[in-house]
């Protein structure tokens, strides 16, 4: 404090040191009117300064210091887990994929847009909310049963973990027969769980469908077919599953 006081003593003018009354912090009360105009704006910008400066130092010298828990072998688990659910597609490995979910009844969603949400309500169901139109059941279903050769892309991965959780955001391309069938954002939950293996808590994707290369547009009754079921209404299979 005498530090502080004698900086503030330096800045006033000798007749105001009488007229102040010091403060913890060493924010300066003056007792007594202070004729500005013979106080330097110099002098008068340096304090405020000074206390600006003090003030804030004490305000956040008791914020604690919040770290998240983040190793790097962490990061290499989890990167080899999104590496191992593309190879799982690649090789329609069935076991491998299922290894790398929580269980099966995780979260696993591409939600509906609000323009479906409000078609399926009208058409459908009225309480749809633009859930429930897929599952890893369904998707693991797809893959076993699906001739062509899949594949989903991953790009621009990025893992952020915190301890025993942590959050996958990639951008995706899901291919099949070397062609794009839909692609977005995918995001993933993930877990340690009692033996310290990291898994897929939940998966949620946006989607956008791409048009098909030579190959003529859906007829009537294909389209009729697709939207059949609420939950897949306005959906392609593929969107329906990854």
């Amino acid at each position: 404090m005498r530090t502080i006081s004698s900086l503030y003593r330096k800045l006033l003018p000798p007749y105001l040191h009488q007229r102040c009354a010091w403060r913890t912090y060493g924010v300066l009360v003056c007792t007594s009117m202070i004729k500005i105009k013979r106080f330097s704006m110099r002098r008068l910008f340096s304090l405020v300064a000074l206390s600006c400066a003090l003030l804030s130092t004490f305000a956040f010298a008791d914020t604690p210091t919040r770290i998240r828990v983040s190793t790097p072998e962490d990061i290499q688990v989890i990167t080899q887990v999104t590496q191992d659910f593309q190879a799982a597609i690649r090789t329609k490995n069935l076991k491998q994929l299922a290894g790398l979910m929580l269980h099966s009844k995780l979260m696993f969603e591409s939600p509906a847009s609000p323009e479906m949400i409000r078609s399926v309500r009208e058409k459908f169901d009225p309480s749809f909310d633009g859930t429930g139109s897929s599952s890893y059941t369904n998707f693991a279903q797809f893959v076993a049963k699906d001739k062509g050769n899949l594949d989903e892309r991953f790009s621009n991965v990025q893992i952020t973990q915190d301890g025993h959780i942590a959050w996958v955001v990639f951008d995706y391309e899901f291919m099949k027969d070397n062609q794009v069938e839909n692609y977005g954002v995918e995001t993933w939950q993930m877990m340690k769980n009692a033996d310290s293996q990291w898994k897929i808590l939940s998966v949620v994707w946006s989607s956008h469908p791409v048009a098909p290369v030579n190959k003529p547009a859906a007829s009537d009754s294909t389209t009729e077919k697709k939207i059949d079921s609420p939950a897949l209404a306005g959906t392609s299979p593929a969107i329906d599953i990854m």
